[in-house]
């Protein structure tokens, strides 16, 4: 079980998603998980989100149906 769970509420911030990884990545330490919530973005932050995902197992997602708000 990680030390430190980052959750973090997004709605269409695809271009935002690689530069707050990277900036949590270095000012973390490694022992850390990164959960994404998408509050049903109609952009492409989800498809972001699913390739660090597939890279690092330290990152999860959440993905609603919709925008809840």
């Amino acid at each position: 079980m990680p030390n430190i769970s980052i959750i973090v509420p997004v709605f269409n911030e695809a271009e935002n998603i690689f530069p707050l990884y990277s900036e949590v990545k270095k000012n973390c330490p490694g022992d850390f998980e990164l959960i994404w919530v998408d509050d049903g973005s109609t952009d492409t932050t989800f498809a972001e989100i699913e390739l660090l995902a597939n890279t690092d197992s330290r990152v999860r997602c959440i993905s609603f149906s919709r925008n809840f708000g």
